[in-house]
């Protein structure tokens, strides 16, 4: 019996590893945003974080007693409407182009 490390204790300790076969990298299409796609997509980004930072905002100083109930109801209109309804439009403009831009393209 061969001792530990002194040699090959069984046949699948000598076979030789099957070489590897050559690959070649693919290059594959990535589709990138258009810039137009790109500003769109930033600008409801943009605006999604000012509506968090608001809701934030706002609750933080709630919670802290520094504005009463009155006061926290006529900052919730005067700044969560005019926010809320522009990102409405630039959410209902982004995704009808988008839609519109499919039916051309299955169309064409």
């Amino acid at each position: 019996m061969p001792e530990h490390g002194a040699g090959p204790v069984s046949k699948l300790d000598t076979a030789p590893l099957p070489a590897a076969a050559p690959s070649t990298p693919r290059l594959t299409s990535v589709p990138l945003l258009d810039p137009r796609e790109r500003v769109r997509t930033q600008i409801a980004m943009w605006l999604l974080a000012v509506i968090v930072l608001l809701t934030l905002g706002l609750s933080a100083v709630l919670i802290a007693g520094l504005i009463n109930d009155n006061t926290f109801k006529d900052l919730v209109a005067t700044l969560f409407t005019p926010i809320l309804g522009v990102f409405g439009t630039v959410t209902g403009f982004y995704y009808g182009t988008h839609a519109s831009d499919r039916k051309n393209e299955q169309s064409g």
